[in-house]
């Protein structure tokens, strides 16, 4: 699963071949995931259209699958090329509300 927009566009599948999501639907985000200040949560960062996003999750909005790690998120609406997404934690750069390239979120 990549966990770069780098890795995205080399690995991209056909539109037509990703996965399609509607409006509230769950979906996991590929994050780097680090020790938090609290047993529960952790600090996590993750490429967006508008650049790399970073703070702190709950661990229970993070799943660990292997060594890749996702966090939480809840679509918002979904573009030709791009999805609009709520992901879980507090962030510096946004209030959660975060523009990705289709194919970068996952089914949850």
């Amino acid at each position: 699963m990549p966990t770069s927009l780098e890795a995205v566009s080399a690995t991209a599948a056909p539109e037509a071949l990703a996965p399609k999501f509607k409006k509230l639907d769950i979906v996991g985000i590929p994050c780097e995931v680090g020790d938090g200040f609290f047993s529960d949560e952790k600090f996590i960062s993750f490429d967006s259209l508008d650049g790399k996003i970073a703070g702190v999750a709950q661990t229970l909005d993070l799943r660990q699958a292997g060594d890749q790690w996702q966090v939480r998120a809840i679509v918002d609406s979904e573009h030709e090329d791009h999805l609009y997404v709520w992901v879980w934690g507090d962030f510096v750069q946004t209030a959660g509300f975060v523009k990705l390239p289709l194919g970068f979120a996952v089914p949850a």
